[in-house]
């Protein structure tokens, strides 16, 4: 990602993320645009048939991650696709280090959104000041059983991004 076009490349992770926080769809016309974008970077270096291979290895290593963990319901398809792409644009050499800052950036933002959560739900304030700082029981409510089963959806693409960009200023 340090090529030509990599200020193209930045901004569509930006429309990604932005997209994915809003609408909780990631594009595949975006995802496409970036690794053209980068295919072309790639081409453009002193060896681009093994930076190639390395790309793609590393686009099978992180779809692959993506995958297991879309089995295992923590991803939806389209936060594969872009993890699977950003395996692409980073190549091998990064890949470990980038894994690392989006795992990182992925905890940091997931305790905002949790205490964002947390922040707007009257009845989880309530039981946690009752149950919590006083450690007194706490009359068996439908808190958690009712039908009404409140989750907290935090979009990857951010994370993702997030990810990308503390790894790229901090290596």
């Amino acid at each position: 990602m340090d090529g030509n076009n990599s200020l193209l490349i930045w901004f569509m992770f930006a429309v990604i993320a932005v997209s994915d926080a809003r609408e909780h769809r990631i594009s595949n016309a975006s995802l496409f645009l970036i690794v053209m974008v980068s295919f072309i970077d790639i081409l453009s270096t002193p060896e681009p048939l093994t930076s190639l291979s390395w790309s793609v290895i590393s686009f099978l290593t992180l779809f692959l991650i993506g995958l297991s963990a879309y089995f295992l319901g923590a991803l939806a398809p389209g936060d594969v696709k872009l993890l699977g792409v950003v395996g692409f644009v980073v190549g091998w050499g990064s890949l470990y280090e980038t894994i690392c800052w989006i795992l990182i950036s992925g905890v940091l933002v997931g305790i905002f959104y949790l205490a964002s959560f947390i922040a707007t739900r009257t009845d989880y304030l309530q039981y946690l000041y009752q149950k919590v700082l006083f450690k007194s029981p706490v009359e068996k409510t439908d808190l958690f059983d009712s039908n009404e089963v409140s989750k907290m959806y935090m979009p990857f693409g951010p994370v993702v991004v997030i990810g990308i960009a503390m790894s790229r200023y901090f290596i």
